[in-house]
């Protein structure tokens, strides 16, 4: 992960080693100007190469200067932009992206070979204990980089693609896998789904939650296990999963390593070939290649994800509910009648427009729930007893992982890296799981 400083020459920057503050970089389009109006105010040319670059998201940033900034906004508010005194009237100009790379091209050959190097090393060692090999793909700017250089690390017939599409994808993101097929068109691709819809699995779960995020369980890591099982025919496939996963990304992240066993699930291990890339190289790599396929990107969204998550910023939720306004309302609509237990409307509208949906734990004004959880520690068991259930626990225990094995009551399942097995004994009212694991 480099950090950056710029040059005299119109938009280059310079990755510099070792750099004490690292700061998130993003290329802003034509598209993003005229989405906030900024042709009132500055001249710059109709092209598809970047104008400008963009600071922790919202700064924009001309060759060190910081000409604007982007301001609040939300599901129901458009951000406003704030130019700087001094830049009212900026003559911009097309990104030479053939100048960055070049003031960049040592490094990032160097960054290239080692990832294509770290990736050929992973297959050989894994293949020999009978591993397959994954791509876990969203047609988000990490998945595209991550598969190009898969792609060139490995023959086709050495790995396998899956797009993990939750349902919740926007259009522009589908749009990206399918010219993604097109442009890969000699590697083999899949496509993960779970078998519950979005709207179904919300009005069951309600909204997921930063610290409930059910979603990804449900809509992601199960799918994609379930059809790598489908692909190769084997119940218990062991497979590699490669990820776009970046430190820069996240807290939580900065402890990963390259190679992390068991994370998702005992026969799954992730690998993470650009987990050191900072948003710098990663742009500089799609731009210089010509792969930057999904639209989102230019309309100044990020990150690409579901169209409604716990874990996306009032920036993303303003920008997507205004572009994408009838994609996203299922979901929204959903959030906005979870909200209904404040009384006042306009209480309400700010408790969703500010996010504080996203911090949902429990069942609070869900419809499925309310139960109550007393947990027993027996010995090496631990019950758990149910009161005033609603729904089969065995119907509801599916989104904690995959049920593997099932005889009556009694089943085994998957959860996390580890396996358990469980027994439901029904007396009255009451569930009791019996947990060995």
């Amino acid at each position: 992960m480099y950090g950056y400083d710029w040059s005299e020459k119109y938009g280059v920057y310079r990755l510099v080693p070792n750099a004490k503050v690292i700061k998130e970089i993003r290329p802003v389009f034509k598209e993003e100007l005229d989405y906030f109006g900024m042709n009132v105010h500055w001249q710059y040319p109709d092209t598809d190469a970047p104008i400008l670059w963009a600071e922790g998201i919202r700064r924009y940033n001309l060759n060190g200067d910081s000409v604007a900034e982007a301001v609040g906004g939300g599901f129901y508010s458009k951000p406003t932009i704030k130019i700087k005194k001094g830049f009212e009237n900026l003559q911009l100009k097309a990104v030479d992206i053939n100048a960055i790379w070049k003031e960049n091209e040592r490094l990032m050959l160097g960054l290239e070979k080692t990832a294509i190097e770290f990736i050929r090393k992973v297959h050989d060692n894994y293949e020999k204990r009978g591993m397959k090999f994954v791509v876990a793909f969203s047609g988000g700017k990490d998945s595209l980089v991550l598969l190009d250089l898969v792609a060139k690390a490995l023959r086709p017939d050495e790995f396998c693609v899956i797009f993990g599409n939750t349902g919740m994808e926007l259009s522009a993101t589908l749009k990206a896998v399918e010219r993604s097929k097109k442009y890969y068109e000699k590697l083999h691709f899949y496509e993960a789904a779970s078998h519950m819809t979005p709207d179904e699995t919300w009005d069951a779960f309600g909204p997921p939650g930063r610290r409930l995020r059910w979603c990804c369980s449900v809509h992601k890591s199960v799918p994609t296990i379930l059809k790598l099982r489908d692909i190769t025919g084997d119940h218990n496939a062991r497979a590699v999963v490669f990820d776009g996963i970046r430190r820069e990304e996240s807290d939580t992240r900065e402890g990963y390593s390259y190679i992390r066993e068991g994370v998702k699930n005992i026969n799954q291990v992730n690998v993470s070939p650009i987990l050191e890339w900072g948003t710098s190289e990663i742009h500089l790599y799609l731009l210089k290649n010509e792969i930057f396929f999904n639209d989102v990107y230019r309309f100044g969204i990020f990150r690409c994800g579901c169209m409604v998550c716990p874990m996306s910023s009032c920036w993303w939720d303003a920008i997507t509910n205004d572009i994408y306004k009838e994609e996203l309302q299922p979901l929204l609509s959903r959030i906005e009648k979870y909200a209904e237990f404040i009384s006042s409307k306009k209480a309400r509208k700010k408790f969703v427009e500010a996010g504080n949906w996203k911090g949902r734990i429990g069942g609070f004004n869900i419809t499925n729930g309310g139960n109550r959880i007393d947990e027993i520690v027996d010995d090496n068991n631990i019950k758990y007893r149910f009161e005033r259930m609603v729904q089969s626990w065995l119907g509801v225990c599916k989104m904690l992982g995959e049920i593997i094995e099932k005889d009556g009551n009694a089943y085994t399942q998957i959860i996390g890296p580890m396996l358990y097995v469980y027994a439901v004994r029904k007396r009255r009212h009451l569930r009791t799981i019996f947990v060995n694991g």
